[in-house]
């Protein structure tokens, strides 16, 4: 289950500042209770993976407690607005935990169901016009039509009584005395595109263009020879992943398939739901969905099958008898067998289970590429005659990797959300009469982020920055060796892969960057971008999906930095189900470093003991990682000096705040501190954007231009900072 979670703003800067960290807050206590995975958080949103064993209804409850146990406040879900997303669909969480399914009037077998009496719902209005599509099951009545409505006693409408001229006022009068305006001409309709033009217009999606091609070049000769049943029994298997254009191809091939004249009715392509093999009940369950399907397949439509939950084990008794009744029962339906994206050893593993009963061809969608990517995005901006300068296509580009790091990533519709919220901002930034719609940097940075702040990275900023001293000579030692073996030809393809050995907060993540924009201004990465990833992100949910997601990852990587943060959780042998599949994803790492060993450069970040487990899973990735560097634990004075950096940086300082500072983080004990889980910098960022949310806050009916941050509002933050810890404490939650 994938969960993201959006606050309203007006709450997050309420309650004195104090609600400023509570995304992040969430975010640790779901690591703590659950087994999540792909955790993000802004100030206002937040999201993760669940991987636990609770069914959807349970983990809304627990989810709900979790909420208010971290804000401290009864759930509103017009505050707290969360989204679920399971097998494929989106659900929302009610005010009392519940969890609310998509409408049963969009879903053709909830239907079926409520028509056999499982469960209750109106037909929506396609169904109700098509009821003869709907056998009732045996030995029952057939559904009772409602009673007619009386006829009316007169065919004309009931209107007011006529008003003589004499009653009328004179301003009516005056009104019929004017000639009748002359209606608006409308622009003519623009002719509609035929399907097989729009899948031909299709971005990527090749083996679709094919099958699509296919298809429509067959179609007379099938409506010729009469073999339209033989036609479709044969299955599409498309191997797909979201925001690749599943939903999509299917309406399109649905379109295609009445265009060619090979379907006659106007039904709605729809999809049947069947069990998981892992479910205890699965024969029983299986039953029910013949029985579903054979309703469903009585009236001519495309339906598809997701079979994701079946990876694996469509050689099973109970699958193969379920695809044995779906070929001898379908005349004029076509079906189409859904997986994600996977490997291809395993499709032709599943494409050689299914063909032993019925013919099946595979359809794969390869992940758009980067250039793709654009491609949609110029697409999206060409319906609104926009435009980007190069800096705005280069910040895209960051922002896209950005939206893959945290695993959340919906492909067409995570471009057409970031293009359309640097539309709204350019609207927002430039003047009305100037109606500028090129959109330039400060329009596509992120606000307040980094290229917006016009950050610089540069081994001067690694030398400045607090602690680094020792860390920014090992760095430059680094980078001057590989230039030098690069550009003399000692060794014109240096292996650069690196592991940054430290705890949480140490400075990795920064140092990484920096990394990238150097070798990149120095000629020897080609972009020099900064790609982020957990283990996690790595290894895939089902089998055949690690090898290309980690190929996918490294691919979108080339001519950059990856940075893999907690690298050891894919030696972890299992821990979480997915990290089974850590050693497929250390030797897909391995190839893809051997083979883009100059223009790639992978970071492997995580716990000393932890890092040198991982290593030790494959002979060969030692002898591939020539760089090890140590980031050590800030002290308690480094801390404080940070924490007033970042003050100085953004806000004015009040007497008394760096005194303050100082005896707080001298007090931070010693067992604390040494810790390995301790955040360091992180920690630091923690209280600070509590103490500024605090200061905001207060000096909100102000009405001056500057914030003052004071010892008063760094002392609530850490007060508060305190009393969660405590609460955190004192009531646990969990299955």
């Amino acid at each position: 289950m994938k969960i993201s979670i959006t606050v309203d703003p007006a709450w997050i800067l309420s309650g004195d500042g104090g609600h400023t960290d509570f995304t992040a807050r969430l975010v640790r206590e779901a690591e703590r209770i659950w087994n999540i995975g792909g955790a993000s958080s802004t100030m206002l949103d937040c999201g993760f993976e669940y991987r636990g064993n609770a069914g959807l209804e349970q983990f809304g409850k627990e989810l709900k407690e979790l909420i208010e146990m971290t804000s401290d406040a009864s759930f509103d879900a017009s505050v707290f607005r969360v989204t679920i997303e399971e097998g494929g669909k989106e659900y929302t969480l009610g005010a009392d935990g519940s969890v609310a399914a998509p409408s049963a009037e969009d879903d053709l077998f909830a239907q079926i169901n409520a028509l056999r009496g499982n469960i209750t719902a109106d037909p929506p209005k396609e169904h109700r016009e098509n009821t003869d599509a709907v056998k009732p099951a045996d030995g029952e009545k057939t559904p009772a039509a409602p009673p007619a409505a009386p006829p009316t006693a007169t065919a004309e409408p009931v209107t007011e009584p006529r008003k003589s001229a004499e009653e009328k006022p004179e301003a009516e009068k005056a009104a019929e005395a004017q000639p009748a305006a002359e209606p608006a001409k409308e622009d003519p309709p623009k002719p509609k595109r035929k399907a097989s033009e729009n899948i031909m217009n299709l971005v990527g999606s090749g083996d679709f263009k094919r099958l699509a091609e296919d298809i429509r070049n067959t179609a007379p000769k099938i409506l010729r020879d009469n073999t339209q049943k033989i036609f479709f029994q044969e299955i599409y298997l498309f191997s797909v992943d979201t925001g690749s254009g599943w939903h999509t191809s299917l309406n399109l091939l649905d379109g295609l398939l009445k265009e060619t004249g090979l379907f006659t009715g106007d039904a709605k392509p729809d999809t049947l739901q069947i069990p998981p093999f892992h479910d205890p009940d699965v024969a029983n369950r299986m039953k029910n969905a013949v029985t579903t399907l054979e309703v469903a397949l009585e009236k001519q439509r495309l339906l598809s099958v997701d079979i994701t939950e079946w990876i694996g084990h469509t050689h099973t008794k109970e699958f193969k008898k379920f695809a044995m009744q779906l070929f001898r029962m379908n005349e004029r339906c076509a079906v189409v067998f859904r997986i994600p994206y996977v490997g291809k050893a395993v499709i032709e593993a599943a494409v050689r289970d299914i063909q032993d009963v019925v013919s099946v061809r595979p359809v794969v969608f390869e992940p758009f590429s980067g250039e793709e990517l654009r491609e949609i995005a110029r697409r999206y901006l060409d319906e609104t005659q926009f435009s980007f300068t190069n800096e705005a296509w280069e910040l895209f580009d960051s922002r896209i990797e950005a939206e893959k790091a945290d695993g959340y990533f919906y492909g067409v519709h995570t471009v057409q959300k970031l293009v359309g919220s640097m539309i709204r901002r350019q609207e927002l930034l430039a003047p009305a009469e100037d109606g500028g719609k090129v959109i330039g940097q400060a329009a596509a940075a992120v606000p307040g982020g980094p290229a917006e702040k016009g950050e610089e990275l540069s081994l001067d900023t690694l030398r400045k920055m607090v602690g680094m001293e020792a860390i920014a000579e090992k760095v430059t030692e680094i980078v001057n060796q590989i230039v030098f073996s690069r550009q003399t030809g000692v060794n014109s393809k240096p292996t650069m892969h690196m592991c940054f050995i430290g705890n949480p907060g140490t400075g990795k993540t920064t140092v990484a960057r920096i990394i990238g924009r150097v070798l990149k201004e120095r000629g020897v990465l080609r972009i020099g971008n900064f790609h982020e990833h957990h283990a996690q992100d790595l290894c895939a949910e089902y089998v055949g999906q690690t090898a290309p997601k980690t190929h996918a990852i490294c691919q979108e990587a080339y001519g950059s930095v990856l940075f893999i943060d907690e690298a050891y959780s894919l030696a972890s042998g299992g821990e979480h189900h997915n990290y089974g599949y850590g050693r497929e994803a250390v030797d897909t790492l391995i190839t893809e470093m051997e083979n883009h060993s100059d223009d790639l450069i992978v970071v492997f970040a995580g716990y000393p003991d932890e890092i040198a487990k991982m290593i030790a899973m494959n002979p060969g990735m030692k002898s591939r990682i020539p760089y090890t560097i140590e980031f050590p634990n800030y002290t308690r004075e480094q801390l404080a000096e940070i924490f007033m950096g970042m003050v100085r940086a953004s806000f004015t300082c009040a007497d008394g705040l760096e005194d303050r500072v100082k005896e707080f983080f001298g007090r931070i004990p010693d067992e604390e501190m040494a810790d390995k889980t301790f955040g360091n910098g992180r920690y630091v960022r923690n209280i600070f954007e509590r103490t500024w949310g605090k200061a905001v806050a207060r000096s909100s009916g102000d009405g001056g231009d500057s914030i003052v941050v004071t010892a008063e509002d760094f002392d609530a933050a850490t007060k508060d900072i305190g009393a969660a810890d405590q609460k955190t404490e004192k009531r646990k939650i969990g299955f």
